[in-house]
């Protein structure tokens, strides 16, 4: 008594399916990174009692807190995955 047993696998692989297989990036990092950049922000800025929180004197007070917050933010956007 003979058993043959032929098996043919045909495999095809597409983008799409090597996306689906690879695991979603962590973003948590990066989301608690950029919560600590924009409280540095609001800290950054003056109390109403000394002036206005939108005049010369506050963009200045804020002004590098909000150029480090936004220079963070544009390299993880680099950095992220498109999805």
């Amino acid at each position: 008594m003979t058993l043959t047993l032929t098996l043919t696998l045909t495999l095809t692989l597409t983008p799409q399916a090597v996306i689906d297989a690879l695991p979603s990036a962590d973003l948590e990092p990066m989301l608690k990174e950029l919560e600590k950049l924009v409280k540095a922000i609001a800290r950054a800025l003056p109390n109403s009692r000394w002036g206005s929180c939108t005049d010369n004197y506050g963009y200045k007070r804020c002004a590098s807190a909000c150029n480090t917050a936004k220079r963070k933010f544009l390299e993880g956007v680099k950095r992220a995955p498109l999805t």
